[in-house]
């Protein structure tokens, strides 16, 4: 089942890529902090492809660094 109610998320988001309506409550402040958001995850994604695709597979010691 599907549950919908005027305003929902999804309704905004819809108009929004299909009517090219904005929310007026989204200010310029709020999407540069989105958008900051999302390149951070991006960065750690990209970061984790590094290890994950890594051709040294298995069980690995863990190793502790400390820096002051």
């Amino acid at each position: 089942m599907h549950f919908c109610r005027e305003g929902m998320h999804a309704e905004r988001l819809l108009d929004g890529l299909l009517f090219n309506k904005q929310d007026p409550s989204i200010t310029t402040e709020k999407m540069a902090e989105a958008e900051q958001v999302t390149a951070t995850i991006c960065r750690r994604i990209e970061a984790l492809k590094c290890g994950l695709n890594s051709a040294e597979i298995g069980i690995r010691p863990l190793v502790v660094e400390r820096t002051e």
